[in-house]
């Protein structure tokens, strides 16, 4: 098969990743991760009263990056099939293109190092909480000001250094996508 080669797609609550990670995935024809489905079902962590998702504590950070770890290795994993679960039931064989999107993916610099493209997509914190309130209603608001907003801050800084690009998120989704597919072709040498 080759080498397999890593894509890491971070940035903010609402930045796009998944949607970027899943149009790509088509256009490569590659595995694609979401880290979101490594949350715990029962998190711990509370911040200004409310149950914070936005924190590597509420992960499964250890299992998701020796998953990772696997693939890049070119050996096949179990990841849990979908988020705020404790099972991981699902089969994960390796592939020439893993396009792995979350976003604390960068937060340490130990697991972004096993990525061969780290990209960053940056958006304005006004639009993560309109997007929030507008995927899930005004009471997230509230939620997006106090938890996710202080909560990305808190590795903002470490996500953006250990990143090999950061992306304009405020471009359209083809734009960006655009952007994206020139930068994996020039990284792997496709014309």
């Amino acid at each position: 098969m080759g080498k397999t080669f890593l894509i890491g797609i971070c940035g903010p609550s609402t930045s796009g990743k998944s949607t970027l990670a899943k149009s790509l995935g088509k256009e490569f024809n590659a595995v694609v991760i979401e880290a979101d489905n490594f949350l715990k079902s029962k998190p711990k962590r509370k911040v200004s009263g409310y149950t914070s998702w936005e924190h590597p504590n509420n992960m499964w950070m250890k299992d998701f990056k020796k998953s990772i770890y696997n693939l890049k290795k070119q050996k096949e994993t179990i990841i849990p099939s979908k988020k705020l679960t404790d099972v991981f039931d699902k089969k994960i064989n390796p592939a020439k293109i893993i396009i792995v999107e979350g976003f604390l993916i960068f937060y340490k610099k130990s697991f972004s190092k096993m990525f061969d493209i780290k990209i960053f997509i940056d958006i304005p914190f006004e639009k993560i909480v309109k997007r929030r309130v507008d995927y899930c209603g005004e009471k997230e608001r509230d939620y997006s000001e106090k938890v996710v907003i202080p909560e990305h801050l808190k590795f903002r800084k470490n996500m953006i250094n250990n990143s090999d690009f950061v992306l304009n998120g405020n471009k359209t989704k083809l734009q960006l996508k655009k952007e994206v597919i020139k930068i994996i072709k020039n990284k792997l040498k496709w014309t």
